[in-house]
């Protein structure tokens, strides 16, 4: 297994991936990702905080690392996040 900062080149994949864990969710019940665009995997990559799984090359999943959380309601100096895990 590999984790790496995706590329341009992995972005259909990711979204299809990000879209496949979308509806399986909805069939658990949770509305999760449902409006998830592409410009946002390619901001992401531009920011190099889009990470792809990859077994063999192929890729098995992804995650966003985030260096501030949106409202964030304590002190996160310095803190990391990870968001966005998809297996």
């Amino acid at each position: 297994m590999e984790i790496t900062v995706a590329s341009v080149g992995d972005i259909d994949d990711l979204l299809r991936l990000v879209r496949e864990t979308s509806t399986w969710l909805e069939t658990k019940g949770i509305k999760q990702w449902t409006t998830f665009a592409r410009n946002i995997l390619e901001q992401e990559t531009k920011d190099k905080t889009l990470y792809a799984i990859k077994v063999d090359e192929a890729i098995i999943g992804s995650l966003v690392i985030l260096a501030r959380k949106k409202n964030a309601t304590w002190d996160d100096k310095g803190a990391l996040y990870v968001d966005r895990l998809v297996i």
